[in-house]
């Protein structure tokens, strides 16, 4: 795929009205799940570092990463933080991220 890729803001489980009151319900979660299984295109996701999203996720290529959140209403909701990367594709080089396979 060439071209601008889309970009989709991931919401953190457990704080699902980040986006609005009753916007997210915990099962849009495996929604999201299904949609990068079954994507004609790549799908990269950052999201919290929950068991639940462990399972949710559990088919795609993983990689636990540590970000630092800057932008909080709460001084103590930010500093560093566990997140992980999801993605639906190989990368053209060695490929370093586990995969499990449902």
């Amino acid at each position: 795929m060439t071209g601008p890729q889309p970009v989709l803001p991931s919401p953190l489980l457990g704080h699902d009205d980040n986006f609005g009151k009753a916007m997210l319900a915990p099962q849009d979660f495996e929604t999201l799940a299904r949609w990068m299984k079954v994507a004609k295109g790549k799908a990269l996701m950052s999201i919290n570092d929950v068991p639940e999203i462990r399972e949710i996720f559990a088919w795609f290529h993983m990689k636990e990463v540590q970000v630092t959140y800057t932008v909080a209403f709460k001084e103590t909701a930010r500093g560093r933080r566990g997140e992980l990367l999801f993605r639906n594709f190989r990368t053209g080089f060695k490929d370093r991220l586990k995969s499990q396979p449902n």
